[in-house]
């Protein structure tokens, strides 16, 4: 079963610490929000959770498979929108062609990330999200760039996903949904 435990994790930099002795266990299906001030280290969490950053203190345990949807993009420019999408499949998964019409990116497959809209990039990389068959997503501020449209397509995907059996961990301003959990960073300040 899929699940991300921290035990008494801190983090901070520069002598500012970010969030110290943080305990949590998730390992329900479900959304999980991550909520805070800027700088109050959501970012920060979501790597550390990744594997990507280490925690000054305390240890995080994940089981599953994690995908990242990151606050850039982070596209290969002279790629199209499907072959980035595709990048973390075999070449006969039809799922990133799936979840880029999912979000309405059905007429713009074949455009190079590098003339995307910054919306169309976002949009790419929670497909690429999407068709690497996680168990777990990570996503920090997934709707940005996004009009209304585009967030209920997005809270739709996370929903079923969640819905399926799968972990999604949000940072985001737009509070809406359901939370399984929610940790506010802005209560871990020193």
């Amino acid at each position: 079963m899929s699940h991300i435990t921290a035990r008494k994790i801190t983090k901070g930099y520069g002598g500012k610490i970010l969030f110290s002795d943080l305990d949590f266990r998730w390992d329900r299906p479900g959304i999980y929000k991550v909520e805070g001030a800027s700088g109050t280290g959501k970012t920060t969490l979501l790597r550390i959770v990744a594997g990507l950053e280490k925690a000054d203190s305390g240890d995080v345990l994940t089981e599953g498979k994690i995908a990242c949807i990151f606050q850039e993009p982070r596209l290969f420019p002279e790629a199209t929108l499907l072959e980035n999408a595709a990048c973390v499949t075999s070449k006969k998964s039809a799922k990133p062609e799936l979840y880029l019409k999912r979000l309405g990116l059905d007429g713009a497959l074949k455009t190079k990330a590098a003339n995307a809209s910054g919306g169309m990039k976002q949009r790419t990389s929670i497909a690429r999200a999407f068709a690497a068959e996680a168990d777990i997503i990570l996503a920090d501020e997934p709707f940005a760039s996004q009009d209304e449209d585009n967030v209920v397509r997005i809270l739709s995907l996370f929903e079923e996903f969640a819905e399926s059996g799968g972990i999604i961990v949000l940072v985001s301003h737009i509070n809406r949904g359901t939370y399984n959990g929610i940790i506010n960073l802005d209560c871990m300040k020193l």
